[in-house]
């Protein structure tokens, strides 16, 4: 295994390396965090890739990764911690849309950042399906149904003014929009195990939040 610890801000320390035995980090400072702070379990790792001891001399790719809760008791570790605080204290659920709070919050709080994202954008995929199949008696799903949901040419939710071509465009580019959430978005993330940060995640959520406001204040043909 390799020899590393984490600091209260997060940073990877070696163990080799001459501040980790003096118990701080070698890049800030700060205390490192050997155990959880609740249940004094010791803090693991996720190692992504193949690990092959130096010893042997094979060059190998892998990736550390901080682990965002305890393995023992489930508790919020320190650097994830302080992302969550900086994130509340910035007050971006207060001006995110409700929906988006409700369905991803308790998710990004405790640190599943990527099915914090997709169950938002399923939310999302999930209200306009109901829309789509009200107004037409079809059920779609996914891209297909974004297509012919938002189309210029007779759309079921209509984001503007169709009669001009300024309005024609902004159809086009939301259609786009929302096509492609589900596109690059929701259908990887719900088809595959994709780990993001927490500053992505509040990229994608702010996105959200966009569509679902447009959405709200769209007519419904």
């Amino acid at each position: 295994m390799i020899p590393y610890e984490f600091c209260r801000k997060g940073h990877l320390n070696y163990v080799l390396d001459r501040n980790v035995k003096d118990q701080v980090c070698s890049l800030c400072r700060e205390k490192l965090v050997r155990e959880c702070e609740k249940c004094l379990g010791k803090i693991g790792s996720v190692i992504i890739g193949t690990y092959l001891p130096a010893i042997k001399r094979v060059s190998t790719s892998y990736k550390i990764e901080r682990p965002k809760l305890c393995g023992h008791c489930g508790e919020i570790l320190p650097w994830t911690k302080n992302m969550h605080d900086k994130i509340d204290g910035s007050g971006i659920w207060k001006i995110i849309n409700p929906e988006v709070r409700d369905v991803s919050k308790s998710r990004f709080d405790t640190g599943h950042y990527a099915d914090a994202v997709e169950s938002v954008f399923k939310h999302i995929n999930s209200k306009i399906k109901k829309i789509y199949k009200c107004k037409t008696g079809t059920e779609l799903d996914g891209v297909n149904l974004m297509r012919k949901t938002f189309t210029p040419s007779e759309p079921v939710v209509v984001i503007d003014n169709l009669e001009t071509e300024t309005g024609k465009n902004i159809q086009q580019g939301y259609m786009e929009l929302f096509t492609g959430s589900i596109s690059a978005i929701r259908n990887p993330k719900a088809h595959e195990n994709i780990e993001i940060s927490a500053d992505e995640c509040v990229h994608f959520l702010f996105l959200a939040s966009l569509l679902l406001n447009k959405l709200h204040e769209a007519q419904i043909r």
